[in-house]
């Protein structure tokens, strides 16, 4: 599946990861109970001596997560907002938005006509670019060097990470001329349709949708799907 994603990319394949966290581990195919093959997927988390299937940023040679999406798994978040940090990119475009300027937590303005934000969908897990995370710097050489920074989104130790930290959302063009956005975020969704209550899931508070975040995704969507 890994392999289908980084072929497709350097076919000139553009992807959308709408999410966080998305190539952490490395599965395995295996057999059901009665044998039938390719009916479980087995990971062992490295607990298991001669063990591959483990975080794919800690197998030999490593293969970290951002040499697809260009930003790592880096923590928890308790619904944080999205801070815009490049408002003049494409995926802005029509939404009137402009770029966040504070301390993280200062002039946070999630609506109207200074709109600098998302509200609320920066969480439960996160991702972050190597090259500005002290942490995740080991991996910072696979980080893809077009990697483009379009929201930088504070998120508090007190959410549950060692330390302040930064969640990421990043654009990147491979060689191919392949674009690659990345969310950064678990939540990017709740920001599009609340989905709450409706017979299929009870996961999101049903407050963040935001007409911002829908038309980021749709500026998105029509430009790696148009000819």
């Amino acid at each position: 599946m890994r392999a289908a994603i980084s072929n497709g990319i350097a076919a000139g394949v553009n992807m959308a990861f709408l999410s966080a966290n998305n190539f952490y581990y490395r599965m395995t195919w295996a057999a059901d109970y009665a044998g039938n093959q390719d009916t479980r997927i087995h990971c062992d988390k490295n607990a298991l001596v001669g063990s591959t299937t483990f975080e794919w940023r800690l197998l030999s040679p490593p293969q970290p997560e951002n040499q697809l999406g260009g930003i790592m798994l880096e923590g928890v978040a308790n619904d944080r907002p999205f801070l815009v940090s490049d408002a003049s990119s494409w995926i802005y475009a029509g939404t009137g938005i402009h770029n966040y300027t504070g301390n993280g937590t200062s002039n946070v303005i999630t609506s109207g006509a200074n709109q600098n934000a998302l509200p609320g969908i920066i969480g439960y897990e996160f991702d972050a670019r190597a090259t500005t995370t002290s942490n995740l710097s080991t991996w910072a050489s696979s980080e893809p060097s077009s990697t483009h920074t379009v929201g930088h989104s504070f998120v508090p130790a007190g959410d549950g990470n060692a330390t302040n930290v930064y969640s990421d959302s990043v654009l990147w063009t491979a060689p191919s001329g392949a674009t690659i956005f990345s969310a950064g975020t678990i939540q990017w969704a709740w920001g599009l349709d609340n989905g709450y209550l409706d017979g299929y899931c009870g996961c999101s508070p049903g407050t963040y949708v935001n007409s911002a975040t829908q038309r980021i995704t749709q500026n998105v969507l029509d430009r790696f799907s148009g000819p």
